[in-house]
């Protein structure tokens, strides 16, 4: 099922890449977010859980570096869920207990997996939605530029 030619969407990598930037930022601030109000946390736990979620998030930093960097987006929107899952869990009523000790388990490997899956689905998904990265162009060889 491919999309119609007239709904093709281009966006230029410099901006896709900015796009996945902002999205691995965002579950990165909902986690400090999370740390802040929850725990209290200090400067250390604070640095402390968002090196944790480098693992959950990695899948989405590799795709930065693809020729389609907004397949980083879907890596760390699925991180940023499992991200709210575990705020739920620990802010919520169940944080009396044993469970909101461990729910970060959950996020660091089920957030490994969606994250990668979800990476990895995204590029034919966009294509399908008829959105692409453009490449941009080069200047010949032996050239000028204007």
């Amino acid at each position: 099922m491919a999309a119609p030619t007239g709904t093709r969407i281009a966006i230029a990598r410099s901006r896709a890449r900015r796009l996945g930037l902002a999205a691995v930022a965002a579950a990165l601030a909902l986690e400090a977010a999370s740390a802040l109000v929850c725990r209290d946390a200090d400067t250390a736990n604070l640095l402390l859980s968002l090196a944790f979620l480098l693992i959950p998030l990695a899948p989405a930093l590799v795709a930065l570096a693809t020729p389609n960097p907004l397949c980083a987006v879907a890596g760390a929107a699925t991180v940023a869920g499992w991200i709210a899952y575990a705020s739920q869990v620990e802010c919520g009523a169940a944080a009396q207990t044993a469970t909101a000790a461990t729910v970060y388990y959950a996020v660091w490997f089920y957030g490994f997996l969606s994250a990668a899956a979800a990476t990895l689905l995204a590029a034919p998904l966009l294509r399908v939605l008829g959105i692409r990265v453009a490449v941009p162009a080069r200047p010949l060889a032996g050239r000028d530029g204007p």
